[in-house]
């Protein structure tokens, strides 16, 4: 099956298949509730059944009987039924028990008809049975006793008490509403689930959709959503961005002596299918689909502080933590290289670390780096200082001698640690020497002549030694700015800058920033920071 939707562009086909379930993936206001409704009114798109977003979860306390065709063809007909708007509820719940208890009663029926004149009969398995233990899977605690026109919970451990189906919570009335209708669906057919994740303990969430999918192994399926997690869960998915939408325009026509509106120009989405093999990890490929925004990958990890002051400093970008340096430069790399995702932008900044980068503090295009060797050097900053000093209220004396005393100490540590830290340094640059070693050897004999080549040029004593002297002279000059971009012991400088500001250790220094940064009011430390930290043009990279 190929399904095409109309695009600014051209058309673009989507190919739903049993085992490769589509996501429709972007933020919201991008029209792919809209876009789940036209494919699942679409003629090619054939036996196709939809659970909207909007759902209502009331349940009846008594299920009235009806007959089995009735019973299935109210159900499958309401799906197909066109909506006013995305947002309209669904009212189906007692359809769905409806039918349940229809199909089962038309089993039971037929095998009774079959048993007249034998000894034995097999029982037949019915939609509730499967839907049992379908249940009984997910949630071990609990059963489903579906009888005399009523669904009744059991609860399992205890004193086995039941409770009336209306009385479930949320979750539990969810996956009996979600399990019985892709259990009554067409053999064969297309199910399209707007925000799978609605009403959702996220514990069942992947759990629920996986045992749906293994329990309809004919059916295709098609996820509309912008959870993030949900869409990486879906590991073997076809995954497409859905970027905008372009409403149908309408005129009106003379038949006869009245006028009626037709269809003028039709509804239109800007949607891009994702690469499937990509250098990129796929949780990441899909975080950077979900946001509006360009994507900066930074060093560090989620919730540390290089990403609490680089979220504050680059509103107009999804802040995405990715380790190491090496790692935020190849994501960087690799995305570049992906023109599937030519409508994303991304860029990356990274800790200096001894590089040289040009004015603009570009290491290569597309790659920033700090203007101290590390992020937590900037809070030493001057002005970085002297905002925080203003903040706890300090007068600019009082905060100038604060900062002389921070100054000294600095230099004394620094002058402390002048081994250490040149010894560091030279380990790190024959580390990325010996990265590129047989980046680009075809065979062994030209990885051994790389590699012979590049140790012959190493030579560990001159790097340490000219190293040394230039950090020996920036402490001769009390050079404070060129030895934020030597100096690296982040823990001594944040202890430091802490006692400076009368803070209780660096957590108290750390909670400080991080309040002053997320303040929805403007503040002196962001101002200073943004002085300090490298333009990103939004739309270059």
């Amino acid at each position: 099956m190929s399904i095409g939707i109309l695009t600014p562009t051209g058309e673009c086909s989507i190919e739903p298949a049993p085992g490769r379930p589509i996501i429709l993936l972007g933020p919201n206001g991008t029209g792919k509730s809209r876009l789940g409704i036209h494919i699942d009114n679409l003629e090619e798109t054939g036996a196709s059944y939809r659970i909207g977003a909007q759902r209502s979860l009331e349940l009846p306390d008594e299920v009235f009987s009806e007959r089995y065709e009735r019973a299935i063809g109210l159900l499958r007909r309401d799906s197909r039924r066109v909506q006013a708007s995305p947002g309209s509820m669904e009212h189906n719940y007692d359809e769905v028990l409806v039918a349940l208890f229809a199909e089962r009663l038309r089993a039971l029926e037929l095998a009774h008809e079959k048993s007249k004149g034998r000894k034995n009969s097999i029982r037949p398995v019915t939609v509730i049975d499967r839907l049992q233990e379908l249940w009984h899977e997910l949630i071990p605690s609990q059963s489903l006793l579906f009888s005399e026109a009523t669904v009744r919970a059991v609860r399992l451990d205890g004193d086995g008490e039941s409770y009336e189906a209306s009385a479930m919570s949320d979750g539990e009335r969810l996956v009996l509403y979600i399990l019985g209708q892709v259990l009554l669906i067409e053999t064969d057919s297309l199910l399209i689930v707007d925000e799978p994740e609605l009403h959702m303990n996220r514990s069942l969430l992947v759990r629920l959709w996986d045992l749906v999918e293994r329990a309809r192994p004919d059916c295709s399926f098609l996820y509309v959503t912008h959870d993030i997690d949900f869409a990486a869960s879906r590991r073997s998915a076809q995954l497409y961005a859905v970027l905008n939408y372009v409403p149908a325009t309408y005129k009106e026509v003379l038949v006869r002596t009245r006028t009626r509106l037709e269809e003028d120009t039709p509804a239109m989405w800007t949607i891009e299918p994702l690469p499937s093999a990509t250098e990129l990890p796929r949780d990441l490929l899909v975080r950077m689909v979900g946001s509006r925004k360009p994507i900066l990958f930074v060093e560090g990890k989620q919730g540390g502080l290089d990403e609490t002051i680089y979220r504050a400093i680059y509103g107009n970008f999804t802040v995405i933590p990715s380790g190491s340096c090496g790692q935020v430069i190849q994501f960087v790399r690799s995305f570049r290289k992906q023109e599937e995702l030519h409508w994303l932008h991304c860029a990356g900044l990274v800790d200096r670390d001894n590089r040289d980068p040009s004015a603009d503090g570009a290491l290569e295009e597309g790659i920033f780096t700090l203007p101290v060797l590390e992020v937590e050097n900037l809070l030493l900053a001057p002005e970085v200082f002297f905002a925080l000093a203003e903040e706890l209220k300090l007068d600019k004396r009082e905060a100038t001698r604060r900062f002389d005393t921070l100054t000294s100490d600095v230099f004394e540590a620094a002058g402390r640690d002048a081994d250490r830290v040149s010894l560091r340094h030279t380990s790190n640059v024959i580390w990325q020497s010996g990265k590129s070693v047989g980046a680009k050897a075809k065979n062994i004999n030209e990885l051994s002549r790389i590699y012979a080549e590049l140790t012959a040029k190493t030579d560990p004593s001159s790097i340490y030694s000219d190293f040394h002297s230039k950090y020996q002279g920036v402490l001769a000059a009390r050079d404070f700015e060129q030895l934020l971009l030597l100096y690296d012991n982040k823990n001594k400088l944040l202890d430091m800058l802490g006692k400076a500001l009368d803070l209780q250790g660096r957590s108290a220094l750390e909670n400080l920033v991080s309040r002053l940064l997320v303040s929805p009011t403007a503040s002196p430390l962001t101002g200073a920071l943004v002085q300090r930290l490298p333009v990103i043009d939004t739309g270059t990279y």
